[in-house]
């Protein structure tokens, strides 16, 4: 097997060295140059090729946005976001920018922290070097060129009274698009199921409540899930929907040590097929792995409707395959056709 070429950006001395030691334990990876600023990553870039890059995105001379415009007009590649636990206000511009996804860097104190950071660090960069440069060059391209749809005005709800939407890997950038594209009367409640870290949803929620007039709130235990609005499920904790009367409630679980996805689609969108019914409709984004399909099962066995992006758009492909794969999706469309199929469907 190739092994997997890393350049490590960051200007702090000893966040490279941390890095670089994690990574050279893999003998997948190879750690082929660090750098410590853009100016310099970009002369590594060209002198090195890497096949995946970890990005910091506060540093002097010229910093990580600068750089990733460069790269993604120049040299597009796999870039995985080294984000500090004050920088989650900034994350999701680098995410529009091209970058592919993020970890928080732990606390050098915790040692559990440090243990799960280094085993995600391996994973995902293991999996972002699967990613062609072609297929991050066009979906950079889509996001800078596609204008909002906007072109419906939904007068009334129809046979739908909640759209799950769920995503992981590349999901920020494509939520923001089928968000931005709504019009501001549209009267369904929609839930967004992001696998994230505890501490970047409420950023997250903020930044979409800047491009919609549909309100926006990031779920709380006991909040209620509004007829229309939009809920975000917590980063790091699970999103259980729980009805009481004609109203529906939010229920925020701990998440366990074996739980492969926090937030976890699947256990929202199972209990949610249950109080809605034949009114509820589920829609798969890019991500890698499986959630999603349980919970595709039970929709369509509720009588909803299901959506999954398809491979032409979606940055990662697994998930959405994963339900395709087991004729779970009635519909499989690219991502700029999801709005207008919400639409239409509701």
């Amino acid at each position: 097997m190739k092994q997997t070429s890393v350049l490590v950006v960051d200007d702090l001395e000893l966040t490279r060295r941390n890095l670089v030691k994690i990574l050279s334990v893999s003998p997948f990876i190879e750690v082929v140059g660090t750098a410590v600023n853009g100016n310099d990553a970009i002369r590594k870039v060209m002198a090195l090729s890497p096949d995946v890059i970890t990005l910091d995105l506060e540093m002097p001379v010229m910093d990580g946005f600068t750089f990733l415009r460069w790269l993604m007009k120049n040299n597009p590649r796999p870039v995985l976001i080294i984000s500090s636990n004050d920088s989650n206000q900034i994350v999701f511009k680098a995410l529009d920018l091209g970058a592919v996804d993020f970890l928080v860097k732990p606390v050098p104190t915790d040692q559990d922290q440090v243990h799960v950071f280094r085993k995600l660090l391996i994973s995902r960069i293991k999996k972002i070097a699967r990613l062609s440069s072609d297929t991050i060059a066009s979906r950079v391209n889509f996001f800078h060129e596609t204008t909002n749809l906007k072109a419906h005005i939904v007068e009334k709800k129809g046979r739908i009274d909640c759209i799950v939407i769920g995503a992981s890997t590349g999901g920020p950038p494509a939520i923001h698009y089928i968000i931005a594209s709504l019009p501001s009367t549209f009267a369904t409640s929609i839930v967004i199921v992001q696998h994230m870290p505890k501490g970047f949803t409420r950023p997250f929620a903020e930044r979409l409540a800047r491009m919609t007039k549909i309100p926006v709130q990031e779920a709380e235990h006991g909040s209620e899930i509004h007829e229309s609005g939009i809920t975000i499920a917590p980063g790091g904790y699970h999103l259980i929907p729980q009805q009481s009367g004609t109203a529906t409630f939010c229920s925020i679980e701990p998440k366990h040590d074996q739980d492969r996805y926090v937030p976890s689609i699947d256990r929202f969108m199972v209990a949610a097929a249950e109080i809605y019914k034949s009114r509820i409709m589920g829609v798969l984004l890019t991500g890698m792995g499986n959630d999603g399909s349980l919970g595709f099962e039970a929709i369509k066995k509720a009588g909803g409707i299901t959506i999954a992006e398809s491979e032409t758009s979606a940055l990662v492909y697994g998930m959405p395959k994963a339900v395709i794969r087991n004729n779970l999706a009635d519909y499989i469309v690219p991502l700029t056709e999801i709005p207008e199929k919400i639409l239409a469907l509701c």
